[in-house]
């Protein structure tokens, strides 16, 4: 929010008040919303992407709790990377693992 804020006092010279930063720094951000923030800043990588997706999938499905979420997950992930199906799921994560562990 603060690069955004200052984007826009620096190139659309925008006048922001005074009292809008210091608001925003004493709001409490939650922490799916940092961690989301912090895979958006950094590497692409199949964990951070799946990091990412569950934020998104979670913020879908908010009345299914924390069970009904890990059931329909790899679905939602089978969906988003385009596999035909959950043992492709599976072989696709199996094989990123190990790629990545050499």
């Amino acid at each position: 929010m603060r690069d955004a804020l200052a984007f826009l006092r620096e190139h659309l010279e925008v006048v922001v008040p005074v009292w809008v930063e210091p608001a925003l720094a004493r709001a409490a951000v939650p922490l799916q919303a940092r961690l989301e923030y912090r895979v958006k800043q950094t590497r692409r990588s199949y964990a951070r992407q799946a990091l990412f997706h569950w934020c998104q999938y979670r913020r879908l499905v908010p009345q299914h709790g924390l069970a009904g979420s890990l059931t329909g997950f790899p679905r939602y992930l089978r969906h988003r990377w385009h596999l035909p199906s959950l043992i492709s799921l599976v072989s696709f994560v199996a094989t990123k693992g190990r790629r990545r562990s050499r």
